[in-house]
């Protein structure tokens, strides 16, 4: 069998017997888990999506690797062409991966391991739990590369991290920033959202024409960031199956690289998901575990105890969470107590209070007054406040 690889990122198969071409429609296939519920004798729908076409004999070159081990163990002979275009930019050298390749840090192991995949492999998925040091592994295989990248992360925090941990690690000057108001302008590494990159419903253009034509303009722009782009990096790719992420990877980004970080790529439970993970990034390339990364410290294991506080309602009152979350949580005194002996139980450990509640201000300003030397940082305080108070507790100078 003949795999032809062409320059708009598919692969077409020549010399395809019947056997071979149902093989391939099974493989690349996944059964919807609610499509016992399709009437097949009313829907020309199956329950099943499927990635290869067995009409034109085309399945997507992120799927390359799977396909080259599905034929080994089906014993297929499979003969690979690439005609495409030589690269912009020559896949590095492995071996120029060291230790030390990052200013200011030395990198790990399971780091080097997956930059050293992402020079051998242009496509794939890096399985790293948190704590593995993604961000750092993105830096170094940027700073391999060296050509125009885009990062899409999910979370705006994050995308600061991503930008400022770039700029740390020498790899560029500055990291341009794509989200929320923010325009790079000229930075040859752009970081963004991928609300961002994604064109805004038409249902907004009949509510509000000019939010509208702005929101669309600014998606363009970032649009053609992606296009000029040959390196694409996700962060947290599990979540990259939505409709946003297929236009991103099948019609906005045009290079020939594109890497997928997450601790949890695949999920048994979501076989649609799954494919279309794979459509878009391939499969994994470079994994560690989260035992290793506890034996060198990268992770520390918690234990946790609950307790459960107030007494239980009627799980049909609707009413009852709103009364519970005031009237328990946010102007009890008794429960902010509770929560202030617990942090006296333990004067010498950093304390993290964690709050998620629709009145978050009102529950933090309590435990804040009460806590002694405590920091009260959310959504509406000052961007340099925070920072401030985060440093100030890793360094311990703050403890809750």
């Amino acid at each position: 069998m003949l795999a032809r690889i062409i320059n708009n990122g598919d692969i077409y198969f020549e010399q395809v017997d019947t056997s071979i071409d149902l093989i391939l429609y099974d493989h690349f296939s996944a059964k919807h888990p609610r499509a016992r519920f399709v009437d097949v004798e009313q829907q020309s729908w199956d329950g099943y999506y499927r990635k290869y076409d067995s009409q034109k004999q085309r399945l997507a070159l992120p799927f390359l690797q799977e396909l080259k081990e599905l034929c080994h163990n089906y014993e297929i002979p499979l003969q690979i062409s690439d005609e495409r275009d030589p690269p912009k930019y020559p896949m590095p050298n492995p071996d120029d991966i060291d230790d030390s390749m990052l200013f200011g840090i030395t990198l790990e192991p399971h780091q080097k391991d997956a930059i050293r995949a992402a020079c051998l492999n242009e496509i794939g998925i890096i399985s790293a739990p948190t704590g593995a040091g993604k961000t750092e592994m993105m830096a170094g295989i940027a700073k391999m590369y060296g050509c125009p990248t885009v990062i899409i992360a999910d979370q705006r925090i994050v995308i600061e991290q991503i930008k400022e941990r770039l700029e740390l690690r020498d790899v560029i000057d500055e990291v341009g920033l794509f989200y929320g108001g923010t325009t790079p302008s000229g930075q040859s590494i752009v970081v963004g959202s991928i609300q961002s990159l994604s064109s805004p419903p038409a249902s907004l253009g009949r509510k509000n024409r000019q939010q509208y034509n702005k929101r669309k303009k600014r998606s363009k722009q970032f649009q053609e960031i992606a296009k000029r782009a040959d390196l694409l990096m996700v962060d947290e790719c599990d979540k990259a199956t939505s409709k946003g992420y297929k236009n991103l990877f099948r019609f906005h980004f045009k290079g020939r690289r594109r890497y997928g970080f997450s601790g949890t790529p695949f999920d048994k439970k979501k076989p649609v998901e799954g494919l279309l993970l794979r459509e878009n990034l391939g499969s994994i390339i470079s994994t560690c575990d989260r035992r290793s990364l506890e034996k060198i410290g990268r992770i520390i294991p918690i234990s946790f105890t609950m307790f459960a506080y107030g007494e239980d309602g009627d799980a049909q009152d609707k009413t009852a969470f709103d009364i519970a979350e005031r009237e328990i949580i946010i102007d009890n005194p008794d429960f902010h107590n509770m929560i202030y002996k617990i942090v006296k139980a333990f004067p010498d450990e950093g304390t993290l209070i964690l709050l998620d509640t629709n009145n978050i201000k009102d529950l933090g300003k309590n435990l804040e007054s009460l806590i002694p030397d405590s920091v009260f940082i959310y959504g509406e305080t000052p961007k340099s406040k925070r920072k401030d108070s985060i440093k100030a507790f890793e360094r311990g100078n703050s403890n809750v």
